[in-house]
């Protein structure tokens, strides 16, 4: 279950930090994150940890888009589960490195894990 919570915080970690490659929806958290997380350092989960704990504080938008980022990495991270048990156990949680370790291993993955990469 903590690898399924770091590849979820990892992958919307990096979908938030990587904004000249967001569409304009997924830019909705940028005046939360400069309102609320300012001097959070990007980066090993700590910029999702800094917005949760101003989830209630969130403007409707940043809060719609992570939970609909959330519910998708869920959509990746159940059927990938028993692949990130068998190669990628000591995949550090944040920073996408259980997403970066099962990119690694995508030719050895199981075809549920494959597919719902590709989603």
């Amino acid at each position: 279950m903590k690898a399924v919570h770091a590849l979820t915080t990892g992958l919307v970690l990096a979908c938030l930090c990587a904004a000249p490659a967001l569409a304009a929806e997924e830019q909705l958290c940028w005046g939360d994150i400069a309102s609320f997380c300012p001097d959070v350092a990007r980066g090993g989960g700590a910029m999702i940890d800094c917005l949760s704990t101003h989830q209630d504080e969130l403007s409707p938008a940043c809060r719609s888009y992570m939970a609909t980022m959330n519910e998708k990495m869920q959509q990746v991270s159940k059927p990938c589960q028993d692949d990130i048990d068998i190669f990628c156990p000591d995949a550090k949680a944040g920073a996408g490195n259980v997403a970066k370790c099962l990119k690694d291993h995508v030719s050895d993955l199981s075809t549920e894990c494959q597919e719902s990469m590709r989603r």
